[in-house]
């Protein structure tokens, strides 16, 4: 074959195969915010408080932080295409078990269930994109992936409500359950030319391995602060805008539509620049956009075109410049090793998801609506901080170390 035409099909086959992550991801990002408009019919359905409602959400977000370390290194011993199925197998199930459920606890359940199943898949698909995309293109496969995070939260909340009017709230459950269900086929057809391990160092042994990295501690860390600038804030957007400037929760909702689409718009322009400008110069510029957005966000009085541009600035050049970062994790360690770092980089994601919304919270609590921004401008500015040190960490060893 002409070598030409074999590195056309070769391309071919790789497009078609990130294609096929994406739309997994996909149908597990649409449970990120599924609850939402359900919640006032669950909690007639089940007579559960505020309170509890509240740990249900939780449910969620706390297996995804907790599994990922745990679970997200499997795909090293067995495989990156099988762990990936299992996975949405197990999504599968726990929303087929979240339409059935007859109790609130049996819905908590489901919504554990659901969560390590995503603490299972992401770290997976994001080493495959380590084992088969080359490092110079690896960002733009990411962010092929990240555009499902972008497209769900435009997609399931109005199709939730619309869903929870029509047919009850069990059935964007079912929904959710089949997308993952029909996802299992693209998944299953990729290629899947990782190594698996036998033996070997132990999930210790590993991540002692990736920390020992110069710099590896810091960029880890960085990948928390993302977490804690991003999703703690769009916790409290509808509130802002609600209580800062006098939208309705109507108007408010279409805003956020909005914005998403902004962080679409800011995911297709990194996936477009991020590799040429380079991995690290990526996640500098999409931590100093989002420092300069929030910095808007918390101007008191600041006009609201003013804040929405800000707040767009956040979501787009948070897109822009994550799959970089995750690039840059990826790189930590071995191939034989990519789920572990992958792992790690997951679960210290998921853990600012769960730490940020209540850091804004206590925020609003003492200081008001407006300290959105400032919660989000701190978070970005340690962020920047910690990829500028490891930075300096690893110029000093190359230069030690003659390179």
């Amino acid at each position: 074959m002409d070598p030409m035409v074999r590195s056309a099909a070769t391309e071919a086959n790789l497009t078609r195969a990130l294609w096929a992550l994406t739309a997994g991801t996909f149908a597990l990002a649409l449970n990120l915010n599924v609850l939402a408009p359900l919640l006032p019919d669950i909690a007639r359905a089940f007579d559960a408080s505020p309170e509890t409602l509240g740990l249900l959400s939780a449910m969620y977000a706390v297996p995804q932080a907790l599994g990922a370390p745990l679970l997200g290194p499997l795909s090293d011993r067995w495989g990156r295409r099988r762990m990936m199925l299992l996975a949405l197998g197990g999504f599968t199930l726990a929303g087929f078990a979240a339409a059935l459920a007859p109790t609130l606890a049996w819905l908590a359940v489901a919504r554990v269930l659901a969560g390590l199943a995503s603490s299972i898949y992401v770290p997976a698909a994001y080493a495959w994109i380590g084992d088969q995309v080359p490092a110079e293109h690896r960002a733009a496969g990411i962010s092929n992936m990240t555009m499902a995070a972008p497209l769900a939260s435009m997609v399931i909340l109005p199709l939730a409500g619309f869903m929870d009017v029509q047919f009850g709230w069990r059935s964007p459950f079912i929904l959710l359950a089949l997308l993952a269900l029909l996802a299992l086929w693209p998944i299953s057809s990729i290629p899947d030319g990782h190594r698996r391990v036998r033996g070997g160092p132990g999930l210790v042994a590993s991540y002692r391995e990736i920390l020992s990295v110069p710099g590896a501690p810091t960029l880890l860390l960085a990948s928390l602060c993302f977490a804690v600038s991003i999703m703690g804030p769009t916790a409290f957007l509808g509130v802002y805008l609600v209580e800062v400037h006098l939208l309705s929760i109507a108007t408010a909702g279409i805003v956020l539509g909005v914005l998403s689409a902004a962080r679409l718009f800011g995911n297709r322009v990194g996936a477009r620049f991020a590799d040429r400008l380079g991995h690290r110069r990526a996640v500098t510029w999409g931590l100093a956009g989002m420092a300069i957005g929030y910095l808007l966000v918390g101007l008191p009085g600041l006009p609201l075109g003013m804040a929405l541009a800000g707040l767009a600035l956040v979501g787009a050049t948070f897109q822009g410049g994550y799959p970089a970062q995750v690039a840059l994790v990826i790189g930590l360690s071995p191939a034989a090793r990519g789920g572990t770092a992958a792992a790690a980089n997951t679960g210290l994601f998921y853990l600012g998801a769960t730490i940020g919304p209540a850091l804004v919270g206590l925020a609003v609590g003492a200081a008001g609506p407006i300290s959105v921004g400032w919660i989000g401008l701190l978070g970005a500015l340690v962020g920047l901080a910690l990829v500028t040190t490891r930075a300096r960490v690893v110029a000093a060893v190359s230069r030690a170390r003659g390179d």
